[in-house]
């Protein structure tokens, strides 16, 4: 006989003790009131694990007020009978044989056991006119190969029965994590950033930043683009190197941005109105000097000069 070492948990049977309490009631119809004592007794201790006991047959046969020996007859019957599978347990620390667990089938179960079991029949009353003793030697460890067939059976059915929940909790889990992007956002643009901020954090950033290049007429949608993807490469280095210990932390990502932005887009307006006054050398020498004082200024004034009044 052999014996395992087994997980309770992972033999549940059912997803809820009343789909357990409807099959056991199921049942009642098809055997005598001393089995479904037996069963409805198996039942009770099948609460903590849906569907699996783990119980001593003596305690069952305490419980019941009925001899070892009866109960033995009773869980034969309803493990013959499809009913319930015995699953031989080990100790887990102390080692040698311990209480068995019983597993309570579900209908799908119990239908293909009593297929299984009718195939058997026809097959075993077939052979029985033939048998010899060496023969019924064979067909005593055939039936417990059979009984190991239905262990795999109940084992099969379970993991079917986890894949499947494993794969609803996978999609839960897509729903409750869903992505979209955001309305009015490019979707390179989302694609790019999204495994740096959320998708409320992407739309408010990208609009701040497009806050900052509006006021600017003269930039083009290649210079807008090139802003708004500067000023988040910028955010994400920034973010990266304070992560690593090698910069400051960043108290506010928006205003980071804004200010990042505002810069950007200030500095690429006056390249474009400088390159526009190199285009046209038409214009006198005090139209350039009052454009290059009014440009010098708006540059300190967006932060684009340094300490000494050179661009960066």
């Amino acid at each position: 006989m052999a014996y395992q070492l087994i997980n309770l948990q992972e033999h549940a049977t059912f997803d809820s003790i009343q789909a357990m309490d409807n099959t056991v009631r199921q049942y009642n119809a098809q055997i005598s009131k001393t089995h479904y004592e037996t069963l409805n007794l198996l039942k009770q201790y099948s609460c903590k694990v849906i569907g699996i006991s783990h119980i001593k047959i003596r305690t069952i046969a305490k419980k019941l007020d009925k001899s070892v020996a009866t109960v033995k007859r009773h869980i034969k019957f309803l493990k013959e009978n499809g009913f319930i599978t015995v699953i031989n347990t080990l100790r887990n620390k102390q080692g040698g044989k311990g209480a068995n667990t019983y597993a309570i089938n579900p209908i799908e179960l119990f239908k293909k056991i009593q297929n299984e079991l009718s195939q058997m029949s026809y097959r075993n009353a077939q052979k029985k006119r033939n048998q010899s003793q060496s023969q019924q030697a064979l067909a005593y460890v055939q039936v417990k190969k059979e009984t190991m067939s239905f262990i795999k059976l109940l084992n099969s059915f379970v993991s079917n029965k986890c894949r499947k929940k494993q794969i609803q909790l996978k999609r839960n889990e897509n729903i409750k994590y869903f992505r979209a992007c955001p309305e009015s956002v490019p979707i390179e643009l989302y694609q790019r950033y999204k495994p740096f901020f959320s998708d409320a954090q992407i739309k408010c950033l990208f609009n701040n930043i497009s806050d900052q290049i509006n006021p600017y007429p003269n930039i083009n949608n290649e210079a807008y683009t090139d802003i708004v993807n500067n000023t988040l490469g910028s955010l994400v280095k920034a973010l990266r190197n304070y992560h690593r210990g090698q910069g400051k932390k960043i108290y506010n990502i928006f205003a980071y941005a804004v200010g990042t932005a505002k810069i950007l887009a200030a500095k690429v307006d006056h390249i474009n109105k400088w390159s526009a006054m190199w285009e046209h050398s038409t214009q006198t020498k005090q139209y350039d000097n009052n454009f290059k004082t009014a440009s010098m200024h708006m540059w300190a004034k967006t932060g684009l000069l340094d300490d000494e009044g050179i661009p960066y």
